[in-house]
């Protein structure tokens, strides 16, 4: 009930009301019931007038608990709706307001697990199961109230079965917890590999690697299902040991009932009363821990669920920052160093210092994983530096996401340049942008690139260094250090790294 309204909480709490009543009614008909009995056994001239009486309280009751077991669920399941639909849209809110730091630790089929079936668990355990939870309770407190009322003797000695039911019933709450916890990661997990395999469905079938993604996919299925078998046993095992109970409950009852018959110390009628009082009470004791294990899964699904709803991302986007009016395309690194969140032993970017002026098209080239792409997602501050400062002149940048599944990688390139330029920005950032592009069509777009860096701040990261022959500023990156800077005359005189990846290039 984090999440609730105040109107919601009042649902929940006249549900909450109402199960009690209907919790409470079987057992007072079973005072009724008693009084027929013993106007049966033990007749009178006024039989029927009071049978007729009794029959008509009974009618009432049933009449009662209708529209009372109605309310019950009806204000229950509002609530729970009302709920579930909030926890979702902010769940959803909340994934979209982390950082990529944070999607690159996600498990995607988690993610969506977490938003289907882990806000209906919650739904149903806040809902429909807590009404049915208090009122089995509300009806063996009962029972036993009124069964103590009438013959304190028979029930405590109907009550000498009921630790075994305390004892098996108890430890089934952590057994429950500990296996819905494991069985939700494995189902999690399977999840995960089904939606990175449906997503990725072409390179699945170009290396024909369909068996060994069944295979992966059996595993997590095969490892929730041991859970589950294992969870099944243990709870029907504890439902087994409740049932017997009720049964040694009844032969118990009747025989020590029959002993205070032929004592003396009890009519019938209160014999039934309080066997019928103990086996619905025992009965529903039962039921009413049977719905634990529902609230045991809302409640592991609810602690992720709002572990991400109250997480607040290092960069928030829902904090007010400062409004850049007027962008003078300036970017400025200071002592920069950055390693991926997931790679904390690998340094990236050591002391990195640059400064791109604006107007000033700047290439960045170097071997892989020299921390090239990396200045481009800083730029975009898709993360953090762990030390140093990025700008003065921060901009928001809008992101193009993946996707296209009907494009070819050319085709998604010329697409990604064309809604980039079509903006007029201010800072153009180039990472390999004609990576997949045939020579012709390289040619084209290269030139139409010249074209648009005029007046621009612009950064490339490329492999082909065809591309950034004709930068202004060439920075040679090596183990997220800047080795060499220049333009392309200069640096091939130098004759260093970048006059080797020249020759290189040449000879392929």
């Amino acid at each position: 009930l984090k999440y609730a309204s105040s109107f919601e909480l009042f649902l929940c709490i006249v549900g909450i009301i109402m199960s009690c009543l209907v919790g409470s009614a079987m057992p007072v008909s079973f005072l009724f019931f008693s009084d027929i009995i013993n106007e049966f056994i033990y007749p009178t001239n006024s039989n029927i007038n009071a049978i007729e009486t009794l029959v008509q309280r009974f009618a009432i009751i049933g009449l009662a608990t209708f529209f009372v077991a109605f309310w019950q669920m009806f204000c229950l399941q509002l609530s729970a709706k009302l709920q579930a639909k909030r926890i979702r849209r902010l769940f959803y809110e909340a994934v979209l307001r982390q950082d990529v730091a944070w999607f690159d630790k996600l498990n995607v089929g988690t993610a969506i697990t977490q938003l289907t079936e882990g806000v209906d668990k919650i739904e149903t355990g806040i809902g429909e199961k807590l009404g049915l939870c208090i009122q089995f309770l509300l009806i063996f407190v009962s029972g036993l109230i009124i069964g103590f009322t009438k013959n304190w003797k028979l029930s405590l000695v109907a009550c000498s079965v009921f630790p075994l039911v305390v004892v098996a019933v108890g430890s089934m709450g952590l057994i429950m917890r500990k296996f819905s916890v494991k069985e939700r990661v494995a189902y999690s997990k399977a999840n995960g590999i089904a939606g990175e395999v449906l997503s990725s469905i072409r390179t699945i079938f170009a290396f024909e690697g369909q068996i060994k993604e069944m295979v992966r996919y059996e595993s997590e299925l095969g490892t929730a299902e041991k859970l589950g078998v294992r969870r099944s046993i243990l709870f029907n095992c504890v439902l087994g040991c409740t049932d017997a109970s009720v049964y040694v409950l009844i032969a118990v009852t009747f025989w020590y009932g029959i002993v205070m018959i032929n004592d003396g110390d009890a009519a019938a009628g209160d014999i039934i009363l309080v066997v019928f009082a103990m086996i619905f009470g025992g009965s529903t004791l039962g039921q009413s821990f049977q719905q634990f294990d529902h609230f045991n899964a809302a409640k592991v699904a609810a602690a992720e669920i709002y572990e991400t709803i109250d997480r607040i991302p290092p960069i928030d986007k829902r904090t007010p920052g400062k409004i850049i009016e007027k962008l003078s395309g300036e970017i400025v690194f200071r002592n920069v160093c950055f390693e991926y969140p997931l790679r904390k032993d690998v340094k990236i970017l050591q002391d990195f210092n640059l400064t791109i002026r604006s107007g000033q098209t700047i290439a960045i080239v170097g071997p892989s994983s020299s921390g090239k792409s990396t200045v481009i997602q800083l730029i975009q501050r898709f993360y953090n530096p762990s030390r140093g400062e990025v700008g003065p002149d921060y901009p928001e940048f809008t992101f193009i996401s993946e996707g296209g599944g009907g494009l070819s990688g050319g085709q998604k390139q010329h697409i990604a340049i064309a809604r980039a330029l079509i903006r007029n920005p201010r800072i153009l950032l180039l990472d390999e942008a004609t990576s997949a592009l045939d020579t012709r069509s390289e040619a084209a777009v290269q030139k139409a690139l010249e074209n648009a860096r005029v007046g621009r701040t612009v950064v490339i990261v490329a492999h082909r260094l065809s591309t950034v022959r004709d930068a202004d500023v060439i920075m040679v990156v090596d183990g997220g250090v800047i080795k060499e800077s220049g333009n392309h005359s200069e640096l091939v005189k130098m004759n260093g790294i970048y006059a080797k990846l020249v020759r290189k290039s040449e000879r392929i």
